[in-house]
């Protein structure tokens, strides 16, 4: 039977009150989920909240063996992303972790953000099984102003038309990965990417709401390199809740420190060079 790991990182705090009631409904909808010829793993990475108690009393409610609760300890230089937290449990697959004896085993990954719903998860592990398919995508529903939409691919679009149309390339948060492309990803982009993109791990920890966008972009880059493919599964993987500031982050390096301008409103050059490079997407094809 297929092993899907599923990673959630929370963050709970005075900060987002809410956080803990749509938490709930995520691991709720993961609980729910039909095996159609595969099991999961939901691994919750808890992003050193200030109200972890909080977390494992949700988690508590539903006695589920398949839940492994992660604790990652803040660093006090990182950013307020996600990034690292998917990097933890994400680490924690490929290498091991106490909490998860059974990673040799797992078949594939699959991020689910703290406030989304999971819906699907066997036809997007099917479509990766041929030899040739690295990572898996689906549709995926999106959640905006109390309106749900389906939200699916169109290659035919430009990277920079759907950023200006304010929505992603792909339905990036339905992403599967095999756990050999994330190792190779892994790798990638700490050794191959031009020199002042490299980074530790599968996420980039040094941009803010568009780390689903940037880690779509760099499994593709990657998996051009292996000479393997994006699969496309037509089920609805997941609900996506849209929020005001979905895909409106900003970036930190070295040289400028952290800018809380978002990335609409950087120059045309700054634009060039840290986002539209990351995400040109021509060299990929229908």
């Amino acid at each position: 039977m297929t092993l899907i790991a599923i990673i959630t990182p929370v963050y709970v705090s005075p900060e987002f009150p809410s956080r803990l009631e749509l938490f709930d409904k995520t691991v709720a909808s993961v609980n729910r989920l039909r095996s159609n010829g595969t099991s999961h793993l939901h691994i919750v990475v808890d992003d050193d909240s200030t109200d972890p108690e909080g977390i494992k009393r949700v988690l508590e409610k539903y006695d589920d063996g398949r839940i492994r609760y992660l604790r990652r300890e803040r660093k006090r230089t990182d950013l307020k992303t996600a990034s690292n937290a998917l990097n933890f449990g994400i680490d924690a697959v490929l290498d091991g972790h106490e909490k998860i004896p059974e990673y040799k085993n797992i078949d594939s990954v699959t991020p689910l953000h703290s406030d989304d719903l999971m819906y699907d998860i066997a036809s997007r592990a099917k479509s990766l099984e041929l030899a040739d398919a690295g990572a898996a995508l689906g549709r995926i529903v999106v959640l905006r102003e109390g309106t749900e939409r389906i939200h699916e691919p169109d290659l035919t679009m430009s990277a920079r038309d759907y950023v200006t149309l304010g929505i992603a390339p792909y339905p990036v948060a339905s992403i599967m990965w095999k756990p050999s492309t994330l190792a190779g990803m892994r790798k990638h982009n700490k050794e191959k990417l031009p020199r002042a993109q490299r980074f530790d791990g599968i996420y980039h920890p040094d941009f803010v709401n568009v780390e689903d966008v940037l880690v779509a972009k760099l499994t593709a880059l990657y998996l051009c390199h292996a000479n393997l493919r994006i699969a496309v599964s037509e089920e609805i993987s997941m609900l996506y809740r849209y929020h005001q500031d979905s895909l409106r982050g900003y970036h930190q390096d070295s040289l400028r420190g952290k800018t809380r301008q978002n990335l609409w409103n950087l120059n045309e050059r700054m634009m060039a060079k840290m986002y539209y490079e990351i995400l040109l997407w021509d060299h990929l094809s229908p």
